[in-house]
């Protein structure tokens, strides 16, 4: 690998800038580093909590659900969602 002397000694000039701006202000609050999460990520991470706080939650059953999602065979049965919603009541 073979370095080129000017960009080596233009980041060498940039890191010395930048360390005699800091000697001349060391007060001076340095940029922090920010990461911020997507609305889903936040979501999914609430999601993931709640599932570990409650022992209902089987795991096997969910990926098997997942699974059955994605081959587009799960089947969704209206008559059993109706029957709990009318227990709720």
């Amino acid at each position: 690998m073979r370095i080129n002397p000017a960009i080596m000694s233009s980041a060498i000039g940039r890191y010395d800038k930048a360390i005699r701006q800091q000697k001349a202000n060391p007060t001076a609050e340095l940029a922090k580093d920010k990461v911020e999460l997507s609305a889903n990520a936040k979501i999914y991470k609430q999601l993931l909590q709640e599932a570990n706080r409650s022992d209902s939650v089987s795991t096997e059953k969910v990926h098997g659900i997942m699974n059955q999602i994605a081959a587009g065979t799960y089947k969704i049965d209206v008559d059993k969602i109706v029957e709990k919603m009318m227990k709720q009541r």
